[in-house]
């Protein structure tokens, strides 16, 4: 090999252009057809295509006997890995170490194979093989991996920080250990993750979206939108329209909220911006668009709730037996009440309530729900991000709650049918009609059974020593 084709050759190995490299090689080739190096690296780089994978998976164990047999058994698996045959690959991983025990790589790729077909216990052998001997930080950040997988959280973020330890500016560590806080609702500590990943690369579009989310989880929008705005300066991504959207919702303005969302569906045929789309038409109080909108969503996450916010919306316009019609189709189409108990329980209390036959008949009886409340009390509010509701008291408590935190003659004041409280804290929180309002319901109680949800803010500002203004709203 001439010091042209040297040259090239030590070039094409870091080609990102993977027809470029090919190119290279083949003309290397012509000129060297038996250099055995040049020869493993063409077939290595055929091997990235698709239409040419078979025949390579043939051909390049010919060259066992003149080339490093653990490097061409190597390739051969991640090839059968590729194609996901992952018994074939793990056959070839385990002859190539045959040849050199300690290749690392197909230890590594050996794991990641058994994981793939669902052995995690081999899976895990293999890491915990790699991370013990040989300190490898890909057999942690894969052993990090496995425990998120079993919802283990707290040893994940254990082998990521190991990974870093070894490697201070690995990326995939970094962002797994941000996720990992952001799930936690730990944002600040979220946020210092992605923050160094930014500090290593300003232009990595995903990075840029979470901290971009956790400046807005952490009351900081127009710094949300800066990191939003260097996205789309780079890329029309439809995430960061998508994100644009739901801090214009939040500021109140659904309008500008919907020409986000359009964009974002021009760049990608999401789901989710459907959704929101639906949301802000609701919001905008044009309730034909946002049925349309709704009833675009076939998701099967998504589709239960877009059809229960339909039937609020049938609701609103009290459309009582067509509301009816669309909740028990949904029904019939096997919707599990259990995973939509607060959306079904408000929407079956209205709907008894409109056909007359609740049994409310004292004020031991309270049910929840007469309308969608307020746009910073329904579930899919943008708003409702702030707070947690908690679902777990009896009558009697929340009777208690109640009345140790109303005035009596308030209390007293309340009728048979469906309630709520709501109070004055004294600082916006949310919108109204278009305008800025201080009150925030405290709590609402379903068929006497249970308060369905009181809001720990709420709790915080009845528990303060000066009484704040306190009405019963119908």
């Amino acid at each position: 090999m001439d010091k042209r084709d040297r040259k090239l050759f030590f070039d094409s190995k870091t080609e990102s252009d993977i027809n470029k490299k090919l190119c290279d090689l083949t003309q290397i080739y012509q000129r060297n057809k038996d250099n055995y190096n040049v020869i493993f690296q063409l077939l290595k780089t055929l091997g990235s295509f698709s239409e040419y994978r078979e025949k390579v998976k043939k051909i390049m164990p010919l060259l066992e006997k003149n080339y490093n047999p653990s490097a061409v058994y190597f390739e051969v698996g991640k090839m059968e890995m590729t194609d996901e045959n992952y018994d074939s690959a793990i056959e070839n991983f385990k002859t190539s170490l045959f040849f050199i025990d300690t290749n690392c790589g197909s230890i590594l790729e050996m794991g990641k194979a058994y994981s793939a077909k669902g052995d995690k216990l081999s899976a895990k052998e293999k890491f915990l093989e790699l991370a013990s001997n040989y300190d490898d930080k890909a057999a942690y950040y894969e052993l990090g991996v496995l425990k998120e997988e079993e919802n283990d959280f707290y040893h994940a973020s254990m082998y990521y920080k190991k990974v870093l330890e070894l490697d201070q500016k690995d990326i995939r560590a970094l962002f797994k250990l941000g996720e990992i806080e952001k799930r936690n609702e730990n944002f600040e500590t979220a946020k210092e993750y992605f923050s160094r990943i930014y500090d290593i690369n300003k232009k990595d579009i995903y990075n840029l979206l979470e901290l971009g989310r956790m400046e807005a989880e952490l009351g900081n929008p127009a710094k949300a939108k800066e990191y939003y705005e260097e996205v789309l300066k780079m890329k029309e991504e439809s995430a960061a329209y998508l994100e644009l959207g739901i801090l214009d919702e939040k500021s109140g303005n659904f309008n500008l909220a919907v020409e986000k969302y359009f964009k974002a569906i021009r760049c990608q045929n999401d789901k989710f911006a459907y959704f929101r789309l639906g949301c802000a038409f609701k919001q905008l109080k044009k309730f034909d668009e946002a049925k349309e909108y709704f009833s675009l969503i076939n998701d099967a996450e998504l589709a239960p709730v877009a059809v229960l916010e339909m039937v609020n919306i049938l609701l609103k316009e009290e459309k009582i037996e067509e509301a009816q019609t669309l909740y028990n189709e949904l029904l019939d189409s096997g919707l599990d009440k259990n995973i939509y108990e607060r959306e079904t329980k408000r929407v079956d209390a209205y709907i008894k309530y409109k056909l007359g036959v609740s049994d409310i008949d004292s004020d031991n009886e309270i049910s929840s729900y007469i309308e969608q409340l307020t746009n910073y009390d329904e579930k899919n509010s943008i708003d409702n991000s702030k707070f947690h509701f908690e679902e777990n008291f009896d009558l009697e408590k929340a009777l208690r709650f109640v009345k140790n935190n109303l005035t009596e003659e308030n209390f007293s004041n309340t009728r048979s049918g469906l309630d709520y409280y709501i109070i004055d804290c004294g600082y916006p929180i949310g919108n109204e009609n278009g305008k800025e309002t201080n009150k925030i319901c405290v709590a609402t109680v379903l068929n006497s059974e249970k308060i369905v949800y009181m809001i720990p803010a709420a709790k915080e500002r009845l528990n303060l020593e000066e009484k704040k203004s306190v009405r019963i709203r119908k």
